[in-house]
């Protein structure tokens, strides 16, 4: 009778192991990016994106660089906050399509796994502002870069 049960409990167990394996191998990659996109450290990447605090930290500086006055970047920060948050939905949904179109499941799921860490929902913290370091470092770059392209070009076109 043991012997019997045990077995029994050991053949439930791989059919459920089985179950799940077969449900994870149909897991389609659009689950899977949604799986993904609802992480708690990617949901609050994408929620701060969309903030006036996110903004204000990420598009701030690179209104400033641009040359843009900060009193008049302070009035555009809050009505800019208030349109990316009216679209949040959407941005969200726009992530999981573009998540699926670039990535395997597996891929999905590694990312999933990640980022569901510790180190890895520091890491999504610490992504936006290391992008927004690089981007008042790299943006006064192109832009002087893109002048000089745009003389060549006139240059050019004179010849």
């Amino acid at each position: 009778m043991k012997g019997q049960g045990m077995r029994r409990a050991i053949t439930a167990a791989a059919a459920a192991l089985l179950m799940t394996s077969a449900f994870a191998a149909a897991q389609t990659p659009e689950m899977a990016a949604r799986a993904y996109v609802e992480t708690p450290g990617v949901a609050a990447m994408l929620d701060l994106m969309m903030s006036a605090d996110g903004l204000t930290e990420t598009v701030r500086p690179a209104m400033l660089a641009q040359g843009l006055p900060p009193e008049i970047v302070d009035r555009i920060l809050p009505i800019m906050a208030d349109e990316m948050s009216a679209i949040g939905d959407e941005l969200t949904e726009m992530m999981v399509i573009a998540v699926a179109e670039h990535f395997t499941v597996e891929e999905i799921e590694a990312l999933t796994a990640f980022y569901s860490t510790p180190i890895g929902t520091s890491v999504l913290a610490k992504s936006q502002p290391m992008m927004t370091s690089f981007m008042a470092r790299a943006l006064p770059a192109q832009q002087a870069a893109l002048q000089r392209a745009m003389r060549r070009v006139q240059e050019e076109m004179q010849q």
